[in-house]
């Protein structure tokens, strides 16, 4: 039996609303990216599908940048302290960094400790960490998620199997912006993103 009904925003969702972000300075060559992420299982998902997917977007040259994922408060300070020396270590390899979903998003001295080393953070799956500093992040809100389970619903009533029901691959999305580190980056943003933001608007 099937139970997979999650919605989730794919990777190309990802990496186009960033081509997008970035196309202005494309013609300026490759974007060297370290994908940062925690050895939590769904990081490392969704590390893999980007990278898979970036096979498409020859301007991004991603490298894999993960540290080993810690529980409790401790391991929030050891995962912070091994981010930040990956980051260090890396400098001369990446120009920007990219968020892979997972928990260390959630939690704000993480997200400054990232901020600190100053490397610009392209891409989130928050808007929390567009606050400290991430261009552009897509993510879910509980508007959207219900018209995702309200179509679901619909399918169900129509006469589908709820078992049968596939993974719903989200066409809306919420964007949040941070425009000092757009200002930054040269970034031009399109004003079908702008659209979107809605008050999730960051300096």
């Amino acid at each position: 039996m099937s139970h997979h009904t999650l919605t989730v925003i794919p990777a190309t969702a990802k990496l186009q609303v960033v081509a997008q972000s970035l196309s202005q300075k494309v013609s300026s060559g490759q974007f060297r990216i370290g994908l940062l992420h925690s050895t939590y299982p769904s990081a490392v998902s969704d590390s893999n599908k980007i990278i898979s997917a970036a096979t498409d977007y020859p301007q991004f040259e991603f490298t894999d940048l993960p540290f080993e994922y810690s529980d409790g408060e401790d391991g929030k300070e050891k995962m912070r302290i091994a981010a930040v020396d990956l980051l260090n270590q890396s400098k001369d390899k990446i120009d920007l960094i990219w968020y892979s979903s997972g928990p260390v998003e959630n939690d704000p001295g993480f997200l400054m400790a990232v901020q600190e080393t100053g490397i610009p953070v392209v891409f989130a799956n928050n808007a929390l960490a567009t606050e400290y500093g991430a261009l552009i992040p897509l993510f879910t809100n509980p508007r959207i998620v219900g018209l995702a389970a309200a179509s679901q619903a619909d399918s169900i009533i129509q006469g589908g199997a709820a078992d049968t029901i596939p993974v719903t691959r989200l066409d809306r999305f919420a964007v949040a912006v941070n425009v000092t580190t757009a200002a930054r980056l040269e970034a031009i943003l399109p004003s079908e993103l702008l659209k979107l933001t809605e008050d999730n608007i960051y300096r």
